[in-house]
């Protein structure tokens, strides 16, 4: 490297180091003059049997206990943030709780009508929910994380996050997530219904039983293990791992990845049809059918009733297992 390339260099990496000095201090000073206001709100409803409760936050965490025996629906919301120019309390009026009850659902909003902010602005809360089953469940936030425990298995659960981890232990009757960016974790106590799981970016896994499971991510891998029906599995760039406990006649089952591996294992006496294709890859199976000369597809021989399996992969092998 010549004399002026060297001095370039420095002089650049002088301006950069001065540029995050100068950005640092403004941060510490515009925390400085930044206000921090608090919230803290409890409210209880008296329970809707067969009907829905509903959350829609904001920056909130949202947390649910199903506890078999409680009376009430019992609801705690805490909010703290901090804001610049405007006023910190004012700001976080806007983000007061609204508790209302109409016909057979009740609600918890801690969302403004208007999301517009002029300065700095920073919110953080949670909302924590303890309440009987029997009621539909539909949790919203825009950036926190949702987490439901408890056995609720004959009522729907909705949950809707755009930057959130979301984990479900317990039972409900049918589960649709739809996640903006985040990991996703199901572990289910009973036999479900339909299991619907969208992420955008981030790790789908599911644990238990359900009729019909889908997982769809965009960014991410999905992994289920004790599935009992039919499947629909879709990655734009990720590994899909999936477990049958049995497999009940002619369901049909979907794998489709741009990019990354197919791992699906059944019982070994499943009947299974369909095709497998792999364009940059190899496939191999332990049930009856016929390969190309490549590997790079396989026809499955499961005849009438049997399953219909279709997988296929950009980029990426495929094994299809028979479990022992």
């Amino acid at each position: 490297m010549d004399l002026a390339a060297l001095r370039a260099r420095e002089t650049t990496s002088m301006k950069t180091r001065a540029l995050l000095v100068a950005i640092s201090g403004f941060l510490m000073a515009l925390s400085t003059l930044a206000g921090t206001a608090k919230l803290h709100k409890e409210h209880r409803f008296a329970p809707k049997p067969g009907g829905a409760f509903k959350v829609e936050a904001s920056f909130h965490d949202v947390s649910v206990t199903i506890k078999e025996g409680a009376t009430e629906v019992a609801v705690v919301v805490d909010a703290e943030l901090t804001s610049w120019p405007s006023d910190a309390e004012e700001a976080l009026a806007a983000y007061a709780p609204v508790f209302q009850e109409s016909g057979d659902t009740l609600l918890v909003r801690c969302r403004p009508k208007s999301s517009m902010h002029v300065g700095f602005f920073n919110g953080s809360g949670s909302v924590v929910v303890v309440l009987p089953p029997g009621m539909d469940l539909n949790l919203d936030t825009g950036s926190g994380e949702i987490t439901l425990k408890g056995e609720n298995p004959d009522r729907d659960l909705t949950v809707d996050t755009g930057s959130g981890d979301v984990r479900v232990e317990g039972s409900c009757k049918n589960l649709e997530a739809d996640v903006g960016s985040g990991r996703v974790v199901v572990r289910l106590s009973a036999p479900a219904g339909r299991v619907a799981v969208d992420t955008g970016s981030g790790d789908v896994e599911f644990h238990g039983e359900a009729s019909e499971f889908r997982g769809d991510t965009g960014s991410g891998s999905i992994r289920a293990e004790g599935l009992v029906g039919r499947a629909t599995f879709d990655t734009g760039s990720g590994d899909v791992e999936a477990v049958w406990s049995k497999v009940p006649g002619a369901v049909r089952i979907v794998a489709d990845t741009g990019s990354g591996d197919v791992f699906l294992t059944f019982p070994k006496n499943s009947r299974l049809g369909g095709e497998i294709e792999t364009s940059s890859g190899k496939v191999r199976c332990d049930f009856p059918g016929t390969a190309d000369e490549q590997g790079k597809s396989f026809a499955l021989s499961g005849g009438a009733g049997s399953a219909d399996l279709r997988v296929d992969t950009g980029s990426g092998d495929v094994r299809v297992i028979s479990a022992p």
